[in-house]
């Protein structure tokens, strides 16, 4: 879940609404797009993280990424 719309690769609006529900929220979604980001490894080595089908929430104060599926990938 993001909400920066430049760490999308091609935004395109989600064709109806859609809602996360945060609590006792509602949290529009605005589109689901690849996120591009760079990472620097333990050995200082940069790569490029692509996560895909993230959320883009404008009204979500922080981005979320699964640490599990990060760990699964051998990202810590």
């Amino acid at each position: 879940m993001f909400n920066d719309l430049s760490c999308f690769t091609n935004f395109q609006k989600t064709p109806q609404e859609e809602y996360l529900l945060a609590e006792s929220s509602e949290v529009s979604i605005l589109s689901y797009e690849d996120v591009v980001l760079q990472i620097t490894k333990k050995n200082s080595v940069k790569k490029v993280l692509r996560l895909k089908n993230a959320v883009f929430c404008t009204d979500f104060a922080v981005n979320l990424v699964s640490f599990r599926l990060l760990k699964a990938r051998g990202i810590y």
